[in-house]
């Protein structure tokens, strides 16, 4: 091979390692490291012997930079401790982080995602949680790639406490779950509160799980969570209930919405979730159905109260059916008069929840 061609071969070699490297560079840095491995495997790398030795080279290199660097940064000290994590090195690695701390290098988020991702790893969850809620007090909060590793790896190791405590952090700081971590959380508790397992989790792990189920569309499972969540003893409440009965309504769901509503136990069928399903049989023009649903709650006692009539006089009017819009509106004035006459009558907690969720009129 011609000189010049033999060093063409090389510039090519160099721009394919750069361009490895770099793909390479930022699937570890986003991804924990079985995902990471996953998608290494997956890339069609090129491993002739250039490619190799040029791999190990950097390897040795970045071991006998850490050695010559006087100024250490967390950024340096945070990736020479997740080397030494996956190398086994677990006393060396813990030797350089109090080395870190010592010198007044504070860990940053990355920082604390290290070591929480190998104390998850190897099966010391409840030291894992310490760590993600005093990284908090501490000033450094868990952003979205962290809590993604977090859940990923908990996934795995089946560590739902603390699983559980992420989602809960995620849903209040409305952090987004990558959808294929999203599916291994979701099998992990799946299968940990599977009643023929005897295993359950906290409410707010079902919650969290509820909410990650409403934000990706995944209605059938939300079904299925709220049938563990009742068996496992724990109750969605009046609000959240009606809440929900109205979301599957927006999504045309009235079957599944109808079997929520049967989930609940008998003190939680009132004024509020009864409109709520009312609603939903409206939105999918079953008015027949709706109307049905409305004289089942009066004959069990349930008085209709403004935020329900609203629901009637809307869904009456948008079906095309305005005699029966205009009996429910006079229905309706009739209640303000009697309301606003000085009355004794009260309005229950259930009745002021389905005036705050449906009146027009309401004023908070």
């Amino acid at each position: 091979m011609k000189k010049g061609e033999k060093l063409k071969l090389k510039d090519e070699h160099r721009e394919y390692m750069r361009n490895v490297i770099g793909k390479i560079y930022k699937t570890l840095k986003y991804s924990s490291w079985e995902s990471a491995e996953q998608e290494l495997n997956n890339m069609s790398l090129r491993w002739d012997s250039y490619t190799v030795n040029q791999f190990r080279e950097r390897r040795d290199q970045a071991m006998q930079m850490w050695h010559q660097i006087k100024s250490k940064t967390v950024v340096s000290y945070t990736a020479y401790i997740k080397i030494l994590f996956h190398n086994r090195r677990l006393k060396e690695a813990t030797r350089v982080y109090k080395e870190m701390i010592s010198s007044g290098v504070a860990p940053n988020c990355h920082t604390y995602t290290v070591l929480m991702d190998y104390l998850i790893a190897s099966g010391k969850c409840k030291e894992a949680l310490e760590i993600f809620e005093k990284m908090q007090e501490a000033g450094a909060q868990p952003d979205k790639a962290a809590c993604n590793i977090l859940i990923q790896r908990c996934s795995k190791v089946g560590g739902t406490e603390f699983m559980t405590h992420i989602l809960q952090y995620m849903k209040e700081n409305r952090l987004v779950l990558r959808y294929p971590v999203f599916v291994e959380a979701l099998e992990a508790l799946k299968f940990l509160y599977s009643v023929t397992m005897g295993i359950s989790i906290e409410r707010t792990g079902y919650l969290s799980l509820i909410g990650l189920l409403i934000r990706s569309n995944m209605f059938s499972k939300l079904v299925e969570i709220v049938e563990e969540m009742t068996r496992a003893g724990y109750s969605l409440g009046t609000y959240l209930a009606s809440l929900l009965i109205i979301r599957l309504g927006c999504a045309k769901k009235h079957t599944l919405a109808m079997k929520i509503f049967n989930l609940l136990p008998d003190n939680h069928k009132c004024t509020a979730t009864f409109t709520a399903l009312i609603s939903v049989y409206f939105s999918v023009r079953r008015v027949t159905k709706a109307l049905e649903i409305y004289k089942i709650m009066c004959t069990k006692g349930f008085c209709p109260v403004l935020g329900t009539y609203d629901v009637l006089i809307a869904g009456f009017e948008t079906n095309g059916k305005y005699a029966e819009a205009e009996h429910y509106r006079k229905a309706k004035k009739s209640k303000s008069l009697h309301a606003n006459s000085g009355s004794q009558e009260s309005v229950c907690i259930e009745g002021k929840i389905c005036n705050l969720l449906f009146s027009v009129d309401v004023v908070l």
